[in-house]
């Protein structure tokens, strides 16, 4: 990846268009982050899903962060939320997924010894 840095854009091109950072115009950091995060959770338990032959409608997940009072206000813990409106599956079963796709996503492995990831997952019916 190569950012391109002006005076008020920083850009990056990417196989699905060009990407925007910055405080006023386009993506912060933070927002990356935090997608980067849920991003490749959600692509692994998709995936988890999909083997286990488990039938899903949608599934949507809510992101909470907690940020340190002290600058440089770093982000102490993200809570994802998923709500999987599925068939054929326990709360239970969901919630073994979650824990297989925890331990399979890249990012949140990358992360979780400097900020603390929750995953909770609620199975809508």
């Amino acid at each position: 990846m190569k950012l391109t840095v002006k005076h008020n854009e920083i850009t990056t091109d990417l196989p699905y268009g060009e990407l925007q950072i910055g405080k006023e115009n386009g993506y912060t950091p933070l927002n990356l982050l935090i997608a980067s995060i849920a991003g490749c959770s959600a692509i692994v338990l998709r995936t988890i899903l999909e083997k286990k032959r488990i039938t899903y409608n949608e599934f949507t997940i809510a992101t909470e962060i907690v940020r340190s009072e002290v600058l440089p206000k770093p982000v102490e813990s993200i809570h994802l939320h998923y709500k999987v409106k599925a068939e054929g599956i326990t709360q239970e079963q969901l919630e073994k997924a979650l824990e297989l796709a925890v331990k399979n996503c890249t990012i949140v492995q990358s992360v979780k010894d400097s900020i603390e990831i929750i995953e909770t997952i609620e199975l809508i019916l």
